[in-house]
């Protein structure tokens, strides 16, 4: 999630608040042979949460030395992430350029983005 504080930290890593990430995996049915994929790791809230071995589990790190946006991860059957916002809808497009047919995706964002008021073209 974002900084309520309206300050921006560097690199925009803001840490997922467990409740947050607790929420959303209640929600998730993995299956044995999912291949999860977290594009911006962070504090590894999600990833070391994904209840999946780590032969299954890859990530992104930009402080890690591993850029989403150009590495190739190839298909994925679950990627969830918090991404820096201000590069949201690039992670947006390759995360959906990677994601199984019968993938599953989320993407912990702010309501106030003003993309988020309304489906960019390439969701709808």
């Amino acid at each position: 999630m974002s900084s309520t504080t309206g300050k921006v930290l560097a690199n925009e890593l803001y840490p997922t608040p467990p409740e947050v990430v607790e929420a959303l995996l209640a929600k998730l049915t993995l299956r044995p042979t999912d291949r999860f994929l977290e594009p911006c790791r962070g504090t590894g809230s999600i990833y070391d949460k994904m209840a999946l071995p780590e032969s299954q589990k890859s990530f992104a790190e930009i402080l890690m030395g591993v850029d989403y946006l150009s590495a190739d991860f190839g298909t994925q059957d679950v990627i969830i992430t918090n991404p820096p916002f201000s590069l949201t809808e690039e992670f947006i497009r390759k995360s959906l350029s990677e994601l199984a047919e019968d993938g599953t995706m989320a993407y912990l964002q702010r309501g106030e983005l003003p993309w988020c008021k309304k489906a960019p073209s390439f969701l709808v």
